[in-house]
């Protein structure tokens, strides 16, 4: 099986590629959701916010993010999720039982990279008005095992920031190895930040 993988808040999901329209990833669209994380995508399309469904909180300046376009029941789907997301296919995976879970919304796990990437049904996922915290679905807590090294680079890059002048490029490179990411990746990370700064409220 073909698996595009996304990220959601602090976890890595997947969908088969075959539920996925061609040509599916959209950046900076206008988007309209409620308090459930339903809507519209540019007043046509829609769309539902993962992240809500999820129980993962939205920083401020990920209001405009990616969106993943699914096919279900004949209908396009706009999936909303991390604005910083890196979405890639892994070809020909096997998919295993998720560990810790026999809930019917998870229906397997694959192995990206060494960081497990988790499959749902969609369509109960979807219709459902209401989603347990993530952490309600598995026996134990999953989330602390979740949480990637890039979350991790930027939390730590923002503390640094905040007692200092400001974050130099001997900071980044530093906290980059530290955190095991290409310094490229946390150049980004750090500039997508600092234009899109979350409030201390």
């Amino acid at each position: 099986m073909d698996i595009i993988t996304f990220s959601v808040g602090d976890m890595r999901m997947g969908i088969p590629l075959s539920q996925v329209a061609p040509s599916s990833v959209l950046t900076q669209s206008t988007l309209q959701t409620n308090h459930t994380g339903a809507g519209t995508l540019n007043a046509t399309m829609a769309i539902i916010d993962l992240r809500h469904k999820f129980c993962f909180s939205i920083p401020p300046g990920e209001r405009d993010t990616r969106i993943i376009v699914v096919n279900l029941d004949n209908a396009s789907v706009g999936l909303v999720i991390n604005r910083t997301s890196d979405v890639s296919i892994l070809q020909e995976v096997d998919v295993e039982a998720a560990p810790g879970t026999d809930h019917p919304y998870v229906t397997g796990m694959v192995m990206d990279r060494h960081e497990p990437v988790f499959l749902f049904d969609l369509d109960m996922v979807l219709s459902s008005d209401t989603m347990p915290n993530l952490n309600d679905l598995f026996s134990k807590p999953i989330l602390d095992d979740l949480v990637s090294p890039k979350t991790l680079f930027l939390e730590t890059a923002i503390q640094v920031a905040h007692g200092t002048e400001g974050l130099s490029i001997q900071h980044i490179r530093q906290l980059a190895e530290t955190h095991d990411i290409p310094l490229s990746t946390a150049s980004r990370l750090v500039s997508f930040h600092t234009e899109n700064p979350a409030s201390d409220t």
